[in-house]
C-alpha cells in the first residue's frame, strides 16, 4: 500500500516551536489593524460584494480575498469591527481595497486607531499605509532555530554573515541585520536608514528563504530512512500550489 507525507505547515510549525502565547504574539505583532465604523457582518458583506470582492466564512473565521489571491481577516476588536491584514500583504493591495469601499460611502470608513475614529481625524489609513517612517532600528520574533539553515538562506540571497558568539551579522546598503539567538530562538534586528515597509519585506523575504530550507531538509532525512529500510520504497514527490510538498511511500 502507499501512504502520503505532507509537510506540516508553516503556521504548525511556528506554533509548535513558539508555544501557543508566543505563537500568538507573534502573529499579533504582524498584523495591520484597521477599525471600520460598520454596524454588523452583514453591512460589511453588501458593502464588499459591492466594491467586487467576497466575503466569506471558512471554518468559523471571516475573511476577504484579494483581487490577485491571498487574503485578509474580519474580527471584533475593542467592541469594533476590524479589518485585520498582515504586514506581509502586499501594500498597494490594501490600499486598492480600502480605496474601492471608501469610494462606494464617499467618506473614510477605515481608521489606524481607535483614537482616529473617536476623534474622527482626517489623516486616513491608506495615508498612514502609503507613507511608512524612516526607522533606525526594527525588532523581529522570529521562528529561526537553525544556525546552518539560517546562513544556507542568507547566502541564497546575497548576504555574507559574521559569525560572533551567539549572533550572525550582515551589512548591506545602508543598514546591518543582527541576528542574535534567544532562548534557542534568533532575534532579527534591523539597523540602519530603512523605512518600516521595506524592513518588513526583507524579513518576509528571509523568512520564505528560511523556510524553504526547513523544508528541503525534512525532505532529505525522509528519503534517507526511506532509503535505510529495504521495505520501503519512494514512488512520487509532488510540489502543491501552496509550495508544501507531498511525499508518496510503498510500504
Amino acid at each position: 500500500m502507499s501512504i502520503n507525507i505532507a509537510l506540516i505547515p508553516l503556521a504548525l510549525a511556528m506554533r509548535v516551536v513558539m508555544g501557543k502565547d508566543g505563537f500568538e504574539d507573534f502573529v499579533r505583532q504582524n498584523e495591520l489593524v484597521r477599525y471600520t465604523n460598520f454596524k454588523n457582518f452583514n453591512d460589511i458583506a453588501n458593502s464588499v460584494n459591492k466594491a467586487g470582492y467576497d466575503f466569506k466564512t471558512q471554518y468559523g473565521i471571516l475573511k476577504t480575498h484579494y483581487k490577485t489571491g491571498g487574503y485578509f481577516y474580519w474580527e471584533i476588536r475593542d467592541g469594533y469591527l476590524c479589518a485585520v491584514f498582515s504586514i506581509y500583504d502586499e501594500n498597494s493591495e490594501i490600499v486598492n481595497f480600502i480605496n474601492s469601499l471608501e469610494k462606494i460611502f464617499g467618506k473614510q470608513i477605515f481608521y489606524s486607531s481607535l483614537s482616529d475614529m473617536n476623534n474622527n481625524r482626517k489623516m486616513t489609513a491608506i495615508e498612514n499605509i502609503k507613507q511608512p517612517k524612516p526607522v533606525t532600528e526594527q525588532i523581529f520574533k522570529t521562528k529561526f532555530t537553525n544556525k546552518n539553515l539560517l546562513i544556507k538562506a542568507l547566502k541564497s540571497i546575497g548576504l555574507n554573515c559574521k559569525q560572533r558568539d551567539d549572533e550572525l551579522i550582515c551589512s548591506s546598503d545602508n543598514y546591518t541585520l543582527i541576528f542574535t539567538k534567544k532562548d534557542d530562538i534568533y532575534e532579527f534586528k534591523i539597523v540602519g536608514e530603512i523605512s518600516n515597509k521595506d524592513a518588513y519585506m526583507k524579513y518576509k523575504d528571509i523568512d520564505k528563504k528560511y523556510g524553504k530550507e526547513v523544508q528541503q531538509d525534512v525532505i532529505k532525512t525522509i528519503k534517507e530512512n526511506v532509503f535505510k529500510k529495504s521495505n520501503m520504497k519512494l514512488e512520487k514527490e509532488e510540489i502543491l500550489e501552496d509550495d508544501s510538498v507531498v511525499i508518496t511511500i510503498n510500504i
